[in-house]
């Protein structure tokens, strides 16, 4: 009995609040923005995903195209494994375009196709793999049924040598 009553102390809560009442929405809206974007995350992560599956497939065909240059100055041929990245920087002027963006630490991320070495370009197969992403570093080349690496939620991209970019899943086939 000798106590504040409940309503006076909770009149004095209200007063505490009222003046305080920056901090409380400070509060209030800290705590909705940690819960959207809790759940923004994995929208957030696929969205960057695909950007950099599309960066990919932009890279690649730029680094194909650039090959087919090559051809055109050297007798239509292509070029010879072990400089092949070197071969084509008049082409490109930018080493950016060898990287898979899901490679972030590494200097290339495609590879020739090893039975194009030196070919010339009449006597690849129509539609055959040029290029595809690869994990082995500049100057790489390989054959794609057995150096294709599938960055891309288990698929890879790949350039055929009449220029069009596909993508191929794990187990599929590819020329």
């Amino acid at each position: 009995e000798g106590g504040p009553s409940a309503a006076a102390a909770f009149g004095g809560f209200l007063g505490f609040a009222q003046e305080h009442r920056g901090v409380f929405v400070a509060v209030g809206i800290a705590c909705v923005l940690v819960g959207a974007g809790i759940g923004l995350y994995p929208k957030l992560q696929e969205a960057r995903e695909k950007a950099q599956t599309l960066a990919c497939s932009s890279n690649a065909k730029q680094v194909s195209i650039a090959v087919l240059q090559y051809t055109q100055d050297f007798d239509e041929k292509m070029p010879i494994e072990g400089n092949w990245c070197e071969a084509i920087y008049p082409y490109t002027r930018n080493d950016e375009i060898l990287v898979c963006p899901a490679l972030r630490k590494s200097k290339s991320g495609y590879a020739m196709n090893r039975n194009t070495q030196g070919a010339p370009t009449a006597d690849l197969a129509q539609g055959s793999a040029l290029l595809f992403e690869y994990s082995g570093g500049w100057n790489g080349w390989g054959v794609p049924s057995q150096a294709l690496a599938y960055r891309h939620k288990g698929s890879a991209w790949y350039v055929a040598n009449d220029g069009h970019a596909a993508m191929v899943s794990s187990g599929g086939d590819l020329l």
